[in-house]
Parts: structure tokens; C-alpha cells; sequence
């Protein structure tokens, strides 16, 4: 099978992709606001953001062409009560986690680096006490969640299973 007929079978980009930059920028956030907190190379925030909007950039051209070439399937989905919105992750969670990776996951990834960035906040605010620890340890585990996501999308991307099947059209 070559590449080119696999990616003829997948479906357009869907919009909760939207997740991936939006979890990236928080992260990048958390980066720049631990910058003015610990001796972090101050280039590495700033690199973070460039790399988190040039994802936003991309996405915003794939779901421009998904309006464009299959607008059908995005107002499908504008109308659909699950894909149409990130809250509805949250009451699907337990079936969510049985689940084999999906790029919906990243929906997740702001409330991820949002925690961490906001006791690093505290701290540059002058909090001290269990907040200094915490703060780190959050920092460190959103860094970790955030990194298996990225891995997980690679993944996906380099076996050809990152965009969804095509749904089936029957043909008269």
C-alpha cells in the first residue's frame, strides 16, 4: 500500500485538533512564567511559543481547507453534540481512557500546564511554603504529560493513524 492512497482513506482534520496548540501554548506559558522564576535558558520559552504557534498557524490552514473542500463534514460536526465541543470531553473521561491514543487527548493539555503556570505564579507573586515544592513538582509533571502527548502524536502521525477513517459513503 503506498502512502499516498492511505491518506486518501482518512477523514478531514477535526476542530478539537485545536487542543494540540492550545495545550502547546499553555505549556510554552508555564516555560516562560518558570523563567522569571528559576534559572531556566530564557531561549527555550520563546522557542517553545514559536513552535506552538507555528502548529496553531497549520492547524488554522487545515480546518480553513476542511470549510473549503468538505464543508458538509464541518458543519457535520459543528452540529455534533460530542465533537463540537471540548466540555463534553470531560464527562466521557472513564470511556476516554479506555481508549487507544487520539488527538483528542490534547483537549486535556491546557488544564495540564494551566495548574503548574499557576503556582509558578504564586511564587514570583512571593507565596513561599508548600507552594515552592508543588510548584516544581507540577511543572515537572505537566512537562512529562505534555511530552507522552507529543510522542503519542508523532506516533500516530508517522503510522498514518493521526487524522480519523474516513466515514464510508455508500454510492449508488
Amino acid at each position: 500500500m503506498n502512502t499516498q492512497d492511505r491518506s486518501n482513506h482518512r477523514g478531514p482534520m477535526p476542530a478539537g485538533f485545536f487542543g494540540i496548540a492550545v495545550g502547546s501554548l499553555a505549556l510554552a506559558g508555564a516555560w516562560r512564567t518558570a523563567a522569571r522564576v528559576w534559572v531556566i535558558p530564557h531561549h527555550l520559552p520563546a522557542l517553545l511559543t514559536s513552535a506552538a504557534l507555528a502548529v496553531w498557524i497549520a492547524l488554522l490552514i487545515a480546518y480553513a481547507h476542511k470549510w473549503i473542500a468538505r464543508r458538509d463534514d464541518a458543519i457535520a460536526e459543528m452540529r455534533h453534540p460530542v465533537q463540537s465541543s471540548f466540555v463534553a470531553l470531560a464527562r466521557l473521561l472513564p470511556w476516554i481512557r479506555r481508549q487507544a491514543f487520539a488527538p483528542s487527548y490534547w483537549a486535556f493539555s491546557f488544564r495540564i500546564a494551566a495548574l503548574p503556570t499557576m503556582a509558578i505564579r504564586m511564587l514570583e507573586c512571593g507565596a513561599r511554603g508548600p507552594v515552592e515544592w508543588l510548584a516544581l513538582g507540577l511543572f515537572a509533571v505537566a512537562n512529562v504529560a505534555i511530552g507522552l502527548l507529543i510522542v503519542a502524536t508523532v506516533k500516530a502521525m508517522m503510522s498514518g493513524h493521526f487524522l480519523p477513517a474516513a466515514p464510508q459513503i455508500e454510492r449508488a
